[in-house]
């Protein structure tokens, strides 16, 4: 008896898939990376120009006075 040839669809399909999903997932974690760097950017302005505010807000109070 003659064992039939090698298939080698299945570990090429396989291959590719986990390419296919290793991309997926990096390119997901690149998006959510660059969303809370956006977020932190965005708090961290509003922080400033809120401490910024009060501050002025302060001084001009101090001098009224």
């Amino acid at each position: 008896m003659q064992e039939a040839p090698r298939s080698y669809t299945g570990p090429i399909v396989l291959t590719l898939v986990v390419v296919t999903g290793s991309i997926a997932v990096l390119l997901v974690i690149a998006f959510v990376t660059q969303v809370v760097a956006g977020a932190a950017v965005a708090v961290l302005s509003a922080t400033s120009g809120l401490t910024y505010t009060i501050n002025r807000a302060a001084k001009h109070k101090g001098r009224s006075m």
